[in-house]
């Protein structure tokens, strides 16, 4: 029953092994028609997306201090 069982797992991870495979194509594919889709509607702006980093940390700085 053991070795059934740990095969079953091989199967598995083999099949896990595949999704992950599958999910890093598809989020790189998701990624390339972001960047496209993004450069034409500007939904990004590269002004949006630097605000957060010139705003002071506020939850970081109270243990800080």
């Amino acid at each position: 029953a053991i070795a059934e069982l740990e095969k079953e797992l091989e199967g598995y991870e083999a099949k896990m092994i595949e999704l992950g495979k599958k999910w890093s194509e598809l989020a790189k594919k998701e990624k390339a028609q972001q960047a496209a889709s993004g450069e034409q509607k500007e939904e990004t702006p590269p002004k949006g997306e630097s605000k957060p980093s010139q705003d002071p940390p506020t939850p970081a700085a109270p243990p800080h201090e």
